[in-house]
C-alpha cells in the first residue's frame, strides 16, 4: 500500500468507529527516541522516516508535525501523497491543538494510543479539548491496517562490569532509595530503557545503535520487580540481579501485575510514563510526580566512566583520522555516501572494545548535507566528487562508553560562500569551547554563546547546539542540552558530557556542521565564587582547507593550534608512516 492508500483504509476504520481524528505520535510504551521498529506508527502511515514528529489525520486532512532537524527531509518523503507539513517551534505554524479545534466540532473523539502517549502531555491535552467537548479516546485502529508489523524484539541481556560501570548496582539501588526517601516516596515505576540499563548496569540489544533492553522496572525499598520477557536473561544473570533484591516477571503481564500493586507511595516521572501505565498504578497508590531520579544521576559521569570515555574517543578518534586521510588522498576511490559510512564502520570494527555505531551515520555530500539527518543508502547514495564538502556525522558504542563526531571535509574546491560559512561554523563551535561559567549556570544559557558568531550575520541553524552522551546508552541523553528553546533547563555540573555542534545549512546547497564532544570540569575559584569550563574529548582534525583565516581572531587562532597539536601528539602513535605525515600537515599551525 502507498500512503494514500493507507489514510483510505485508516478513514473508514474511523468511520465505522465514530472516530473523527487520531493523533499518531513517534513513541512506543518507553517513549524512546529510538524505537523498535514494532511501534514506528507515525513511519508506517506517513512515509516520513525522521525520528521526531507527529501525525494528526481526520475525514479530510492529514498533516505531520515536525522539527527544524527534519524539515526538508520530510517535505521530500511525503511530496508525493496527501500529507501536508507543519513546522514545530515556527512562528505562524499552527499547532496540533489549534487544528484540531478549528476541524472538529462538539462531541467530537480524537483516538490517541494510551499505551504510548506521554501522561503529561494527555493531560494537557485532554484539558485543552474538554473546553470544546471534544474526548480522547484510547485505540490502536493502526495496528488493524498494518498487516506486516513486527514483534517486539527479544535480545540477549549482558552485565556491565564496574570496571566499566564505576559503581555498582547496590551502590545506585542504595542512592535511589536514600532520595525516594527524601520525596516521602517508598517506590518508583521507571519505563524508561535508558535508565533501566544504567541502574541495573544491564545492557542489551533490542533497539539498533542503542545497548538496551525493552524492559519496565518496578523499584519497592529493598529490591524491585523487572518485567522482561524471560528468553532474553540467562539464569545466571537472573542469580545476579536477584542478589540485590530484583525479581523477574514476564514483560507481557506488566498491565496485570501492575494492578495488584496497591498502598505505595510511588514516585514517577509523567513525562516519561505513559497514560496506560500512569492510570493503573494511580488507582490503587498515592502518585508523587517529579523527573526520574536516576536520569540525573546517569546525567554525571562518574571519574571512572570519564577515563573510559577519553579512551572511546581515542579510539574512535584512531578510526575517523584515518578515514580522514583516505578522503583527503583521493575522494574518488570512494564510490560514494554510502561507501564512506561502510569504510568507516569497518575502521571501527579494527578497534577492541567496539560494538556497534552509535546510531546510523550521516554521510552526506553536497545538498544532502542540508538535511540535519540524511541517510544514505547503497542504491540511492550521491557519489563523491572531488569538489565541494562532505559532512560525516557518526558515532559509536564502545564497552568503553559511547562517541558522537562531526566533520565537514573539504573535497576539493569550494566557493567563497561555502568556505565563509565553513569558518563562521568554526567560529561558533570555538567560542563555546573556549566558554567559562559561573556555577549554577544552565545548559540552555549558554546556547547563545555558539549562535553568536552567526547571529552577527543574520544566519541561524534551526536545532539545538548541543546535547547529552550516555554511557554505553542513547547518544542523546537528556540532561543537559544546549537550547535556547529548551523546555526544562538544566545546571551544568562537573561530569556532565555534552556535545557543541553548531551548523549551517543551505537548502539545495549544502550542510556545514563541527561537532565536538566535552564534559564539564572545574576551572577556577575567586572570591566571586567557582567557574567551570569544559574539557575536550573529541581527537579529530579540523579541516584547514575550508578556514577563511582573515575572519579568526588571535584567540581562535591559537585555540585552534593548541586543539590541532593534541590531536597530533594523541593520534600519532597509532598511524602507520602515511597517515602520521599527513596528519601533521593537517594539524598545522596557522
Amino acid at each position: 500500500m502507498n500512503t494514500n492508500e493507507k489514510l483510505s483504509k485508516l478513514r473508514e476504520l474511523m468511520k465505522k468507529k465514530k472516530i473523527n481524528a487520531i493523533i499518531i505520535p513517534t513513541a512506543d510504551p518507553h517513549l524512546s527516541e529510538y524505537l523498535p521498529e514494532r511501534y514506528k506508527h507515525r513511519e508506517f502511515i506517513t512515509g516520513f522516516t525522521g525520528s521526531s514528529g507527529t501525525a494528526v489525520i481526520t475525514q479530510d486532512k492529514a498533516k505531520v508535525w515536525t522539527d527544524g532537524r527534519y524539515f526538508i527531509q520530510c517535505a521530500n518523503q511525503i511530496r508525493d501523497c496527501e500529507f501536508e507539513m507543519c513546522k514545530w517551534n515556527t512562528e505562524g505554524e499552527e499547532t496540533i491543538l489549534s487544528f484540531l479545534e478549528k476541524e472538529l466540532k462538539e462531541g467530537d473523539k480524537v483516538e490517541v494510543t494510551y499505551q504510548i502517549y506521554p501522561r503529561k502531555e494527555f493531560v494537557s491535552l485532554e484539558k485543552s479539548l474538554s473546553k470544546s467537548k471534544i474526548q480522547l479516546v484510547d485505540g490502536k485502529t493502526v495496528n488493524e491496517i498494518w498487516d506486516t508489523q513486527p514483534q517486539i524484539p527479544k535480545e540477549s541481556v549482558f552485565l556491565l562490569e564496574d570496571s566499566y560501570a564505576g559503581e555498582s548496582r547496590r551502590e545506585k539501588l542504595n542512592r535511589i532509595e536514600k532520595e525516594l526517601q527524601e520525596k516521602n516516596a517508598n517506590a518508583t515505576f521507571i519505563s524508561s530503557l535508558e535508565d533501566i540499563a544504567w541502574i541495573l548496569n544491564l545492557r542489551g540489544r533490542d533497539i539498533p545503535t542503542n545497548p538496551v533492553t525493552v524492559a519496565y522496572l518496578l523499584l519497592i525499598e529493598d529490591g524491585g520487580i523487572l518485567f522482561i520477557h524471560s528468553s532474553k536473561i540467562s539464569d545466571e544473570i537472573k542469580d545476579i540481579l536477584e542478589e540485590d533484591g530484583i525479581v523477574i516477571s514476564d514483560y507481557d503481564r506488566v498491565f496485570q501485575g501492575l494492578e495488584g500493586i496497591s498502598g505505595l507511595d510511588i514516585y514517577m516521572d509523567p513525562d516519561a510514563t505513559s497514560q496506560k501505565i500512569y492510570s493503573i498504578l494511580e488507582e490503587n497508590n498515592r502518585i508523587i510526580e517529579g523527573k526520574n531520579i536516576s536520569s540525573k544521576m546517569k546525567a554525571i559521569k562518574n571519574a571512572t566512566e570519564i577515563e573510559n570515555q577519553k579512551r572511546a574517543y581515542l579510539e574512535d578518534g584512531i578510526a575517523l583520522t584515518k578515514l580522514m586521510y583516505r578522503i583527503k588522498k583521493n575522494p574518488l576511490d570512494f564510490a560514494g555516501e554510502f561507501d564512506v559510512a561502510n569504510q568507516l564502520f569497518q575502521l571501527r570494527k579494527e578497534r577492541e572494545t567496539f560494538i556497534e555505531e552509535s546510531f546510523t551515520t550521516i554521510s552526506a555530500v553536497g545538498k544532502n548535507a542540508a538535511m540535519m539527518h540524511y541517510s544514505a543508502t547503497e542504491e540511492t547514495q550521491a557519489p563523491m566528487k572531488n569538489t565541494g564538502m562532505i559532512l560525516i556525522d557518526s558515532g559509536g558504542q564502545y564497552l568503553l562508553g559511547t562517541t558522537d563526531t562531526t566533520r565537514t571535509i573539504i573535497l576539493g574546491e569550494i566557493s567563497q560562500e561555502e568556505k565563509h560559512d565553513f569558518t563562521l561554523v568554526l567560529k561558533s563551535s570555538i567560542a563555546l569551547l573556549r566558554a567559562k561559567f559561573l556555577k549554577g549556570t544552565r545548559d540552555a544559557d549558554l546556547d547563545s554563546i555558539a549562535r553568536y558568531p552567526l547571529w552577527l550575520e543574520g544566519k541561524d541553524y534551526k536545532c539545538g547546539t548541543g546535547h547529552g552522551v550516555g554511557y554505553l546508552s542513547s547518544v542523546h541523553e537528556s540532561p543537559p542540552r544546549f537550547s535556547f528553546r529548551n523546555p526544562n533547563p538544566t545546571t551544568l555540573e562537573e561530569g556532565h558530557i555534552v556535545t557543541i555542534e553548531p551548523g549551517i545549512y543551505r537548502e539545495g546547497k549544502y550542510g556545514i556542521r563541527t561537532e565536538n564532544t566535552v564534559h564539564v570540569v572545574s576551572f577556577r575559584e575567586t572570591e566571586d565564587g567557582t567557574f567551570y569550563g569544559f574539557e575536550n574529548f573529541t581527537k579529530v582534525p579540523i579541516d584547514l582547507d575550508g578556514i577563511e583565516v582573515e575572519i579568526l581572531t588571535q584567540e581562535e587562532k591559537e585555540f585552534l593550534n593548541s586543539y590541532h597539536r593534541d590531536v597530533y601528539e594523541t593520534l600519532e602513535s597509532h598511524l602507520t608512516e602515511e597517515e602520521r605525515n599527513w596528519l601533521k600537515e593537517a594539524t598545522k599551525e596557522i
